[in-house]
């Protein structure tokens, strides 16, 4: 299983530069920023240049892990939530405690 864990880190990281990314340049609302982007596009070259340009990796990663971070907290929150309310169900199917006047008394010999 963590071999799995760790195989996935990489598709995270990607996750979230790219959804940094995508935030940086589609909302920003400046027409020129999203034409340098599309212009970098193509070689690699220009595609870094554009993202080190004023220190845009900052932002861009800032964004990326501000979203990641928020779903992993609403989905920690609710597994939170889950695992409390499955540990209520667990008690409420426990056989009763039972009481020691209940049970039989002895046989004495």
């Amino acid at each position: 299983m963590s071999l799995v864990i760790i195989s996935l880190v990489p598709a995270l990281l990607w996750a979230v530069w790219h959804t940094g990314l995508q935030k940086f340049v589609y909302t920003n609302g400046d027409v020129a920023l999203m034409r340098d982007f599309f212009s970098s596009s193509h070689p690699l070259s220009s595609y870094i240049d554009f993202v080190i340009k004023d220190h845009r990796w900052w932002t861009i990663l800032g964004y990326g892990l501000g979203a990641f971070m928020g779903f992993t907290g609403i989905t920690l929150d609710r597994l939170e939530k889950r695992v409390k309310w499955a540990d209520v169900v667990s008690e409420k199917r426990v056989s009763p405690k039972i009481n020691e006047n209940d049970l039989p008394k002895k046989l004495s010999s």
